[in-house]
């Protein structure tokens, strides 16, 4: 059973899937300690880290 915080991660995760896919520049990578949503408009970059020590994973905008 998903607890309140993998159910969210799904969703959010599902959502920049679909955002990303109207850009051709889009992508999300769902690594092990990070996902992160690129987009051709750089206010739509996104990203988030699993556990805080994973905060260096993160690479939003290039």
């Amino acid at each position: 059973m998903l607890d309140d915080l993998s159910l969210y991660e799904k969703s959010l995760i599902a959502s920049w899937r679909l955002l990303a896919s109207v850009d051709p520049e889009g992508e999300v990578v769902d690594g092990p300690h990070a996902v992160t949503m690129s987009h051709s408009h750089p206010a739509l970059c996104n990203g988030g880290g699993r556990h805080s020590e994973d905060l260096t994973a993160l690479r939003v905008i290039p």
